[in-house]
């Protein structure tokens, strides 16, 4: 006789997406790795650190987004993206234009990996500012599509993205957000690999899913967006956790994934 399936393992009968449409690895992460690999690592922390950081995300989403749609880039900028950053003590400086090229490019922030480092170079040049930065964030307004030709520009955002990262060469990691979705970009990757979350997904959905899994630690898109949001940006080592990620991802995608028992 099979084995009765149970509502957690099967979030569809409920009416919730699927995990994978909580988020996208499009070939920067796996599946795989996130499930059953990312919370080995002895920097993962658990519900105590990362929740409050979490709940901050969420209510002032939900505080800002009608605002926010209704307004522009600016508006989402300074209502939801600064607040967001500055919740996770992740210093910025915004619309600092690429030092050394040729083409007129300024990305709404460059990121800093604390406070002390963002003062030890700010009286500095452009370049000297961009070497001390982590990464790249370009902001759009709330809802903007993120793979559509944006009307004033006549380029794709993740283009853009794209072109930062390859034109700034000192900086691997760039972040391409519209506040719903929340993208990482490297620049050592191919050009269409990227790693997304979706925001309103885990915001609409953690709190009945966390209660299917009957457990008190992160679950689906939930753990991964308290990780991206939470976890890389404030770590002062954030650069080298993310190749370590990389490299032990790189290492294991030879390995097949463990094929679960059948049901008996």
């Amino acid at each position: 006789m099979a084995k009765r399936k149970k509502l957690h393992d099967h979030p569809e009968l409920l009416g919730l997406p699927e995990v994978r449409k909580l988020w996208q690895t499009e070939g920067l992460f796996s599946d795989h790795y996130l499930k059953a690999h990312l919370r080995k690592n002895d920097w993962w922390l658990g519900d105590y650190e990362t929740r409050p950081v979490w709940e901050f995300c969420k209510q002032t989403y939900e505080k800002r987004y009608l605002a926010c749609a209704r307004n522009n880039e600016a508006f989402t900028r300074q209502e939801l993206i600064d607040k967001i950053l500055e919740k996770l003590d992740f210093p910025y400086t915004m619309n600092l234009g690429l030092p050394e090229t040729q083409q007129d490019l300024e990305p709404d922030y460059i990121l800093y990996p604390d406070a002390e480092t963002k003062e030890r170079v700010i009286d500095k040049s452009a370049a000297d500012r961009y070497r001390a930065a982590v990464a790249i964030l370009e902001a759009k307004k709330v809802n903007h599509p993120l793979s559509k030709i944006s009307k004033h520009q006549q380029r794709y955002p993740h283009q853009q993205i794209r072109d930062y990262l390859n034109e700034a060469q000192v900086l691997t990691w760039g972040i391409l957000t519209n506040g719903n979705e929340w993208r990482l970009y490297c620049r050592d990757d191919k050009p269409s690999h990227f790693f997304a979350l979706n925001f309103e997904v885990a915001r609409a959905h953690f709190d009945l899913w966390q209660a299917l899994e009957g457990r008190r630690d992160w679950a689906g898109l939930a753990e991964a967006t308290a990780e991206f949001l939470a976890r890389l940006p404030e770590h002062p080592d954030a650069r080298a956790r993310l190749a370590r990620v990389r490299a032990e991802l790189a290492r294991l995608s030879a390995a097949p994934a463990p094929r679960s028992r059948p049901a008996r």
